[in-house]
């Protein structure tokens, strides 16, 4: 006899979905002028690049990458703001 429950991947992230969603928008507004990304697929592998003004400005892209890092660095330690 099996366990009752089983964990399974689920196979959409529906959290990216919304933030997909809520960033495309803001795009469309004209509210956000440009993404500084990495995403993963099902084989956990990666892809990073930038758009818009992030493209544009690669110091202005690499300031809010550090903002980024220093929040995950934050999280990971479990010293999340």
């Amino acid at each position: 006899m099996t366990g009752p429950f089983k964990f399974v991947a689920s196979p959409i992230s529906h959290d990216t979905v919304e933030a997909l969603e809520m960033l495309l928008d803001g795009a469309r507004r004209g509210d956000v002028s440009g993404l500084a990304y990495t995403f993963t697929d099902k084989k956990k592998k990666y892809r990073a690049n930038t758009t818009g003004l992030l493209y544009e400005s690669p110091a202005f892209a690499i300031g809010t990458v550090v903002v980024l890092l220093y929040r995950l660095v934050m999280r990971a330690i479990g010293r999340e703001k």
